[in-house]
């Protein structure tokens, strides 16, 4: 069994991809869920009875698919050998120890999901806000945090209004935002908290600000069925509601300068 903090330990690893910024080492692009992977197989070994899940399966034919793939277009000439074809498959790899303990999230209370999620959620918008506003000059190094300076996005985030927040790109960061979104909309569904509903206005406007289709069609799209699926909400506020966003949404998906 797992004590509160290694529960805390754990899906903080996780989840740390999301928001902290990778570190460069010999080369290679590393975040924190990474690094702590092999820490994770030993909590695994050590406190967890142990257990194989379809989930290990998964992951370990998509790691095959990987290996063959690279290995049949290196032989027919399609592609050059390179290595990082091969490390593509340690990035599927690094999941393995998370996938085995996957079965105790079943046991966590919802609490240590909601400390951890808030967390996030609040270092999110801090990171959005600093890099948008550049409070205090901090966007140029916020950028440098997340962005290589080879990057297609890195000019742009520097001298646009268009913000990557803690993602690779534009539309990474607008994926993190609309996850966040999500969380924080169910929340503010479920408990009605002023908390939730300040999170929302912040990630809505940075979803906004990545510019990202993807990730603005996305977040109505999910607000349409969690609107539609609550029963509290009368159907001509539901109505009403979807005309208003379906104009919103048309707007800004072609107002977009991508």
């Amino acid at each position: 069994m797992l004590s509160k903090p290694l529960e805390f330990f754990v899906l903080f690893a996780l989840l740390s991809s999301i928001f902290l910024p990778p570190i460069n080492f010999m080369g290679l692009t590393l975040y924190l869920t990474t690094i702590l992977s092999p820490l994770i197989f030993f909590i695994y070994i050590i406190f967890v009875r142990m257990e194989v899940n379809k989930f290990l399966f998964l992951i370990l034919l998509i790691c095959f698919s990987v290996v063959i793939s690279s290995l049949y277009s290196s032989a027919i000439g399609i592609t050059s050998f390179s290595i990082r074809n091969y490390i593509e498959v340690v990035k599927y790899f690094q999941f393995i120890p998370y996938i085995l303990i996957i079965y105790f999230f079943y046991r966590l209370e919802s609490s240590v999901f909601e400390k951890v999620l808030n967390i996030i959620s609040v270092f999110f918008i801090f990171i959005f806000l600093t890099q948008w506003l550049d409070v205090f000059g901090l966007k140029r190094y916020i950028v440098n945090l997340y962005l290589d300076s080879n990057s297609n996005h890195y000019d742009k985030a520097l001298e646009s209004w268009r913000v990557t927040l803690t993602g690779a790109g534009p539309n990474e960061g607008g994926a993190i935002a609309v996850f966040l979104y999500i969380y924080n909309l169910l929340k503010l569904v479920d408990r009605k908290n002023l908390f939730y509903g300040c999170n929302i206005l912040f990630l809505t406007l940075s979803i906004l600000m990545t510019q990202s289709r993807t990730a603005l069609l996305g977040a109505i799209f999910i607000t349409f069925l969690l609107l539609f699926y609550v029963k509290k909400v009368s159907y001509i506020y539901k109505f009403f509601l979807l005309i208003f966003l379906s104009l919103v949404g048309f707007y800004l998906f072609y107002s977009l300068e991508l």
